[in-house]
C-alpha cells in the first residue's frame, strides 16, 4: 500500500524536474582582468550595482571604451556574477558615469578587450606628482620603499624589473619600474589615469648646433656657417639665415 502511494509521488517529482526551464549560466572564466581596457559591442547599460535590478546610471553606445577599475568597486567583489552575467566595475571614458556593466554570456559578448596605449617606453624620463609611492612589487599591497616629493624625476627601467612584466597592471593601475634620481629607491610606481596622472613624460627640447656650409656659385663662402637651435622633439620649425647672394640660380636677399 505504501509503495503504491510512493510511485505517483516519484512520478510527479521526476516530471516536475524536467519542466524546470534551463537558464543561461554565467561565465565562469573571464578573459578580462583589473586594469584592462575594454570596448562595448552593444548599447550597454551602466548600473549602480551588479545586477539587472541595479539602478541604471547611464548607457554606453557601441564602441565606447573604458577601463576595468575594480579598485573603485568598494566592498563588492569584482568581478561578480548575478542574473546569469559576469559584472565588472568600469571607469568609462568621457562623461559616461562609472559603474557596473555586464560582460555578456557564454553566447553573447557585450565587452571586448582592446589594447591599451602605452604611455611610456623603457628609458623615458618621467616626473611624479608629490607623494607617489615607490613599491617593491607592482600593486597596492607591495611594500612601500619610499615616496616622491615635488619635482621628483626618474627613468623608466623595465630592463631592471627582472622576470616581472613591465609595464604590468594590478589593482586598477598600470605600474612601471622606475630608477628615481637622487636618494630615492628604485621600484614600482603607478602611472595613474588620464584624468589623474601620477607620472608625466618629460619631453626635452634639445638645443643643438648645426653647421651649414653656404656656397655661392660653387665657392664656399667665408663665415657662412649658421648656428641653429633645433627644437625637434617639440616639432618646432627651424629658421635658417644665409647671406644675401645667388645660390644655384636662386637669388636671396
Amino acid at each position: 500500500m505504501f509503495f503504491k502511494r510512493l510511485v505517483p509521488i516519484l512520478v510527479l517529482v521526476l516530471s516536475a524536474s524536467f519542466l524546470i526551464p534551463a537558464f543561461a549560466s554565467a561565465q565562469t572564466t573571464s578573459v578580462f582582468h583589473d586594469g584592462d581596457r575594454v570596448q562595448s559591442t552593444v548599447n550597454l547599460n551602466v548600473r549602480q550595482s551588479p545586477s539587472t535590478g541595479g539602478v541604471i546610471l547611464g548607457s554606453v553606445p557601441v564602441g565606447t571604451q573604458g577601463t576595468i577599475s575594480c579598485n573603485l568597486a568598494g566592498s563588492t567583489a569584482c568581478p561578480t556574477t548575478a542574473n546569469g552575467y559576469t559584472w565588472w566595475y568600469i571607469d568609462w571614458d568621457g562623461s559616461i558615469p562609472n559603474g557596473w556593466s555586464a560582460e555578456g554570456s557564454s553566447e553573447v559578448d557585450f565587452l571586448t578587450k582592446v589594447a591599451s596605449p602605452q604611455s611610456f617606453i623603457d628609458g623615458d624620463r618621467v616626473q611624479a606628482t608629490p607623494g607617489l609611492k615607490i613599491r617593491s612589487t607592482p600593486g597596492t599591497s607591495g611594500t612601500v620603499l619610499g615616496n616622491t616629493s615635488a619635482g621628483s624625476v626618474g627613468t623608466v627601467r623595465c630592463n631592471l624589473a627582472g622576470s616581472t612584466a613591465c609595464p604590468t597592471t594590478a589593482n586598477g593601475y598600470t605600474w612601471w619600474y622606475i630608477d628615481w634620481d637622487g636618494s630615492l629607491p628604485t621600484g614600482w610606481s603607478a602611472e595613474g589615469s588620464s584624468e589623474a596622472p601620477f607620472l608625466e613624460k618629460i619631453v626635452t627640447s634639445g638645443a643643438g648646433t648645426l653647421i651649414w656650409q653656404i656656397k655661392k656659385d660653387g665657392v664656399l663662402q667665408s663665415g657662412s656657417s649658421v648656428v641653429v637651435n633645433a627644437n625637434t622633439p617639440d616639432g618646432q620649425s627651424v629658421n635658417l639665415t644665409v647671406p644675401a647672394g645667388t645660390y644655384n640660380g636662386m637669388s636671396v636677399g
